[in-house]
């Protein structure tokens, strides 16, 4: 998908087992995950061309590759209430892109722009740091076919940045400005179902979620929580 930035696309395979979704028998089913995002959004232009009209752009994109392997998991168990858990784990990590050197006031130790780009140089190569992202959740039918509750934990973290210009000042500077990046959250989440045939409510197929999110550990990111409400529904013809 793209929304006037990067491209992002991959691919879920199935290495073992079956889609949890395709039965109603205990079934546990296991999966690789690829994913690569093309640095297709507009980034910085060069001060030198531009001048002062860089001040004015906003950098959509992030001007690398950024390529993600992953597992996915999950299980379904068959019982008095239909239980299904999953996990997922995936590492993430950046191929090197050359980009326009930003001019901001201070940067690399100068005010004038001229010096700014005569010191660290028009572009330079950046590195985003590596990432780490798991996750872990269970959801439990409480009335078949009519309401889930889910539960989830989450975990993300990104090393520093790395950055190689003419100035090594200005790069330490850069890394240690975007620093490192970690949390971890936990999430609720009530799904209210009336898209089965059997027991749908009224002449329309939809399904109601309300969920809580909290931040419970954060380091360089921001911490609190949020609560959201919304509605699914699909049509569907033969």
């Amino acid at each position: 998908w793209c929304f006037g930035g990067d491209i992002d696309i991959g691919v879920n395979v199935l290495l073992k087992g079956r889609p949890t979704w395709s039965s109603d028998e205990p079934t546990e089913a296991v999966y690789g995950q690829i994913f690569v995002s093309i640095p297709f959004g507009r980034t910085l232009s060069s001060f030198i061309n531009s001048r002062s009209n860089q001040f004015k752009e906003v950098a959509f994109g992030k001007g690398a590759y950024r390529w993600t392997l992953g597992v996915h998991g999950a299980r379904l168990v068959k019982g008095k209430r239909m239980t299904r858990v999953y996990y997922q784990g995936q590492f993430k990590f950046s191929l090197i892109g050359t980009l326009n050197t930003p001019i901001q006031i201070f940067s690399g130790g100068h005010t004038h722009p001229d010096s700014i780009v005569q010191s660290v140089g028009n572009t330079y190569k950046y590195d985003m740091g590596n990432g780490l992202s798991i996750l872990a959740g269970g959801e439990i039918e409480v009335l078949k076919n009519r309401l889930k509750l889910l539960g989830e934990f989450s975990s993300k973290y990104k090393g520093m940045d790395n950055y190689i210009s003419q100035s090594p000042a200005w790069d330490t500077w850069m890394e240690n400005y975007n620093g490192t990046m970690s949390n971890l959250d936990i999430k609720l989440e009530a799904n209210i179902i009336n898209s089965n045939s059997k027991n749908r409510i009224g002449p329309f197929s939809f399904d109601l979620y309300l969920g809580y999110i909290e931040r419970i550990v954060a380091n360089n990111t921001f911490q609190g929580w949020n609560s959201y409400i919304g509605i699914r529904t699909f049509y569907q013809g033969w």
